[in-house]
């Protein structure tokens, strides 16, 4: 008889569980939770090195009153330096002018800022000022250099894509006149430096002054042209300015006046903004398996009295037998309108992507398979036969085989255009489904196998794809939900029960056996919900959630 003993102890977790750090166990647990460092033991950068203090304390610049109010009337010819010097004495600063200044204006304002009244003169004037060290210096508006930043790829992106149908089935010949043709193409070139810089000399064109030009005539027809522009102090004009671009390090640089330089950096600044908008785009790939009740596919008309929200946004039907519609709804999420289209039948998403695009950029997104088949030539050389009637070369038989693959799923094409100030997103869309329905034999190759008389040699079968596709444009607002349906399939489920062995003997198995065929209606939805991202920079709600609930990260993470 065997005794076995045995005996447990209860595990001392306040032994050390590596014994060169000294941890516990009980504290390694602890180090890996969330929670794990409170405030006290949060890690605190070490403080920064102080500078050396100065032994001489640099005076402050003198600080200009700009909300002074002034008043200043100048009803006669008054010369504008002499009004400059007027209001440096009202507004008790220091003015310096350059001596090329000459000229009258005429002005009246009272109780106006001190520097609104300086840009209402410098405006009409063509006069520039700057401030420094507390004083106001004015001169002409001469063209001066400034470089510009302009982020965006130094890349050559373009697309294009086409749709045709024919019904034409002789490619010339006497029968073609009742064939017709339709076809539709789209060509999206980017070209976005060589419109920038043809716009940015337009802007600089139109940013001429008419006083600069006036300037100019009266210095040029006062005798000498030369000799008088330089002693009236009157400035030639570059005409449009002066524009330098480097696209690999995104830099513009622009040689004009501070007038142009103002719409320039209006232009820009605009130009950036909508050139960078994004967008994200949702898009789920629903197959719905249609009830008895919806089998001519899903109802639109059914969703509307439900109590949804939707507005059509347009019909549309590409490939006959197949009527393809779409519609916007604001379901809220993707997953609120799987549900109201399980009301049709069974759904199963089949593909769920999500990505990121600016404004008019295409995004491409491709579900399919590379269906591989080959393009197979046979050619045979004849035997050489001497003249006694001996073989003295042999018939060769020459394979050749390239191989060639065509895509089988679905291809999915969407263009954004981003109205940032609507909030607001136009889309192009442009969906291919793509399946092999059947393949047919090589005639060509048949015939070549049959002149070199070569045998043993397979069939050479082409795949013949069933192609449904979709062009169309939508206006959405950031947030809806497109939904683009009509790709409706046929299917047949043929099955047959029956006794084992007796079932299959000739002519009264049928006695024995049982045939049923399903018939199934099935129908893909595409689903697109686009979101208009905001300045802001926040972080989805659900990706803090994914972060929050799975991500294991003892550091601390601001969103």
């Amino acid at each position: 008889m065997l005794l076995f003993l045995c005996a447990c102890r209860e595990v001392d977790l306040g032994v050390n569980h590596d014994r060169n750090i000294g941890f516990t166990r009980t504290e390694y647990e602890n180090s890996f939770g969330r929670d794990a460092l409170t405030k006290d033991q949060k890690l605190q950068k070490e403080p920064p090195i102080p500078r050396l203090s100065k032994i001489v304390a640099m005076p402050s610049n003198p600080k200009l009153n700009e909300e002074k109010l002034i008043s200043i009337s100048a009803n006669e010819d008054i010369p504008i330096v002499d009004l400059l010097l007027e209001i440096g004495r009202i507004a008790g600063i220091d003015i310096v002018i350059d001596k090329r200044i000459e000229g009258e204006t005429f002005i009246e304002m009272q109780n106006r800022p001190l520097f609104e009244v300086l840009d209402r003169i410098a405006e009409v004037a063509d006069l520039r000022y700057t401030k420094q060290m507390g004083t106001i210096i004015f001169e002409y508006d001469d063209p001066y250099l400034v470089t510009y930043d302009v982020n965006f790829l130094n890349i050559n992106r373009s697309n294009s894509s086409s749709m045709s149908v024919s019904s034409s089935v002789l490619s010339s010949g006497g029968g073609a006149g009742g064939n017709s043709t339709a076809s539709l193409s789209s060509n999206t070139p980017d070209t976005f430096w060589q419109d920038m810089t043809s716009n940015i000399t337009q802007i600089l064109q139109s940013a001429q002054s008419i006083s600069q030009q006036k300037r100019f005539q009266v210095s040029s027809t006062s005798g000498n042209s030369s000799s008088s522009s330089s002693s009236s102090g009157g400035t030639p004009v570059i005409s449009g300015g002066q524009i330098g671009l480097n696209k690999s390090t995104g830099m513009v640089s622009i040689f004009t006046s501070s007038k142009g330089h103002t719409k320039v950096k209006q232009y820009l600044d605009q130009l950036q903004k909508k050139a960078t908008a994004q967008v994200l785009i949702e898009v789920k790939l629903v197959e719905v398996i249609l009830n008895r009740d919806f089998q001519t596919g899903v109802d639109l008309n059914y969703i509307t009295s439900s109590g949804n929200k939707v507005g059509t946004n347009g019909l549309s039907q590409i490939s006959a037998p197949t009527f393809s519609s779409s519609f916007t709804t604001t379901a809220g999420t993707l997953t609120n309108a799987v549900n109201l289209l399980s009301s049709f039948g069974t759904t199963r998403v089949l593909h769920s992507p999500r990505t990121m695009a600016i404004n008019n950029q295409s995004t491409i997104m491709t579900f399919a398979d590379n269906q591989v088949y080959f393009d197979i030539s046979v050619s045979a050389t004849s035997p050489v036969v001497s003249g006694t009637g001996q073989t003295v070369v042999g018939s060769n038989v020459n394979v050749t085989s390239s191989k060639q693959t065509i895509p089988v799923g679905v291809i999915l094409i969407i263009q954004p255009s981003i109205d940032i100030e609507k909030n607001e997103v136009m889309l192009s869309v442009k969906p291919t489904m793509s399946r092999i329905k059947t393949t047919v034999q090589d005639p060509g190759f048949t015939f070549s196998v049959q002149q070199a008389k070569a045998t043993g040699v397979p069939t050479n079968s082409i795949p013949v794809t069933e192609v449904r596709e979709m062009d169309q444009i939508v206006y959405l607002k950031s947030g809806e939900i497109m939904l683009m349906g009509g790709f409706t399939e046929r299917y047949i489920d043929t099955q047959e029960k029956g006794i084992p062995f007796l079932s299959r003997i000739p002519l009264i198995g049928f006695l024995f056996s049982r045939r049923s065929e399903t018939v199934e209606m099935k129908e893909i939805v595409i689903l697109i919900k686009a979101t208009v991202m905001s300045d802001k920079k926040e972080v989805d709600e659900y990706d803090k959630y994914l972060f929050k609930t799975f991500a294991n990260d003892p550091r601390e993470f601001n969103f």
